[in-house]
């Protein structure tokens, strides 16, 4: 019964989020979110490429956030971010 309840538990826990960064094709510096989310916010304004397509930012830190969940990830120069999870 115990494990029952903790296994239940465990599938319960949102996914953790998880990114990879790599050198970006074309030396610029990008952003790929793949959230399953209705809408996704960055830096407080709509995320503009669909999902899984990568799209031009500012190196530094960004807050991502997809509904009441929210994490900051740092994208560095001449790389492409790839970002996804948030619980969803």
């Amino acid at each position: 019964m115990m494990a029952a309840c903790l296994a239940l538990l465990a599938c319960k826990q949102p996914a953790r989020p998880a990114s990879t960064e790599e050198r970006a094709p074309d030396g610029g510096t990008l952003l790929e979110i793949d959230a399953d989310c209705p809408e996704v916010v960055v830096d407080d304004a709509p995320w503009p490429a669909p999902k899984g397509v990568p799209a031009p930012v500012k190196p530094g830190k960004h807050r991502v956030r997809c509904g009441d969940k929210a994490v900051e990830v740092e994208v560095h120069d001449g790389t492409l971010f790839h970002f996804w999870g948030l619980g969803y």
